[in-house]
């Protein structure tokens, strides 16, 4: 399970590097989330993938911040990194 944060913080680190499309640079006010934590370490990170529109979450409160990245999602979050 280590590695699995280890390899989330090293892409959410990369996906924050990148600069924000204009389609996705109106920020959102709050995450709704009930699985994200104001205190947990990855608050922020995920915040600002969020805010940006490069994921949306599992369900409409929920994020997963402990479940798998399938390949689907990993393709998904390239294409909106990239603005398409």
């Amino acid at each position: 399970m280590k590695i699995k944060r280890i390899i989330s913080a090293a892409i959410a680190g990369a996906m924050l590097s990148v600069p924000t499309p204009a389609v996705f640079s109106g920020g959102k006010a709050e995450m709704p989330f009930k699985d994200v934590g104001s205190g947990a370490w990855f608050y922020e990170p995920i915040k600002q993938i969020y805010d940006k529109g490069y994921m949306e979450g599992v369900e409409k409160d929920r994020f997963s911040p402990d479940g798998g990245l399938t390949r689907a999602q990993f393709v998904t979050i390239l294409c909106r990194m990239s603005g398409g």
